[in-house]
């Protein structure tokens, strides 16, 4: 393993993983904000129901 870790492509693959990785989870950030900001939007405006309304249940 540890002259795999030293191998260039080794190291171009798991930056580029690691970049993948970054993009997946600020796109993931991304979307719960949005859907909780709605989520929040609707309780504020019709309460309770707005939030069951919303719900992914």
């Amino acid at each position: 393993m540890a002259v795999l870790q030293q191998s260039p492509w080794y190291q171009q693959i798991l930056q580029e993983g690691v970049v993948i990785g970054e993009q997946r989870g600020i796109e993931i950030g991304q979307q719960r904000g949005i859907l909780s900001g709605i989520e929040l939007g609707l309780e504020l405006k019709f309460g309770e129901l707005g939030k069951e309304i919303f719900s992914e249940d």
